[in-house]
């Protein structure tokens, strides 16, 4: 049932899957990842949630490697980053 919600969200949103990678849990692991990565986030109307816009880039191991709030200014930091952890 989640995977069909998240099908739709995208779809409704038009956002593109092969760029995009949208997550879901039961509530008590959600959580606890958003309590790690300092992340706000509340149940909305229409199955929706409202949430902080934070850009959090983990490395292999799990770690934080960068987190940027609000939109992404450091882009080229963003895509270093990234290209490292390939």
């Amino acid at each position: 049932v989640l995977v069909n919600v998240m099908k739709e969200f995208a779809k409704k949103h038009g956002l593109d899957t092969t760029k995009w990678r949208l997550l879901t849990g039961d509530d008590e692991s959600v959580r606890q990842l958003a309590m790690v990565l300092q992340f706000k986030y509340q149940n909305i109307p229409d199955n929706e949630v409202s949430h902080s816009n934070i850009v959090t880039v983990l490395n292999r191991q799990g770690e934080i490697a960068l987190q940027t709030l609000g939109e992404p200014k450091r882009v080229g930091e963003i895509v270093n980053i990234l290209e490292k952890l390939e």
